[in-house]
């Protein structure tokens, strides 16, 4: 935190598909019940995706806030929202689907479920990220029109329908 500013500290999960809690003697677990290893796991994108059901992913955004606010959390990297461009990408087990329609809707569902409980939203990753081998000095190439008909409408969606509170840069 920064007092300075009156910002309160914060502590975010690193994964869109699950909430790792791992013993430190620096934090202090809000519940005692709980051992130093504390695993919660979720369906990744691609399934969410494939149930059509934005009913369902935004209850899994619920579920998964309040776990995390249980384990100490208020903050996610997460979800993924890129589109698979390439059956070999990096991350596509992150990301919802190759369509941006559909990544766009579950996004704002899942965003809004996880912001329904107060958790920050940090979607991963803002924009084109193609690959992980090398991803620091990847140059990824798309025209103008479908950066704005395919890879910018999952994103677009996530702020105008979901509220998105953030976002995550790639490398890129």
């Amino acid at each position: 935190g920064a007092e300075s500013i009156a910002l309160p500290a914060s502590r975010q999960e690193n994964g869109p598909v699950g909430i790792t809690k791992r013993g430190e003697s620096n934090f202090q677990i809000p519940n005692k019940d709980i051992d130093d290893w504390t695993y919660v796991c979720y369906p990744n994108a691609q399934v969410l995706a494939s149930t059509f059901n934005v009913e369902i992913v935004e209850q899994i955004g619920q579920h998964k806030s309040e776990d995390m606010l249980y384990l100490g959390y208020n903050g996610i990297y997460g979800p993924g929202v890129n589109i698979h461009r390439n059956p070999f990408g990096g991350r596509n087990w992150e990301y919802y689907s190759e369509d941006g329609f559909i990544s766009g809707k579950m996004l704002a569902s899942e965003v809004k479920g996880l912001q329904n409980r107060g958790v920050i939203v940090f979607t991963k990753h803002f924009l084109l990220n193609d690959q992980e081998r090398n991803r620091y000095g990847v140059s990824v190439w798309a025209n103008e029109q479908s950066i704005r008909e395919i890879y910018l409408m999952a994103f677009e969606d996530g702020v105008t329908e979901g509220n998105m509170n953030g976002i995550m840069s790639s490398f890129n």
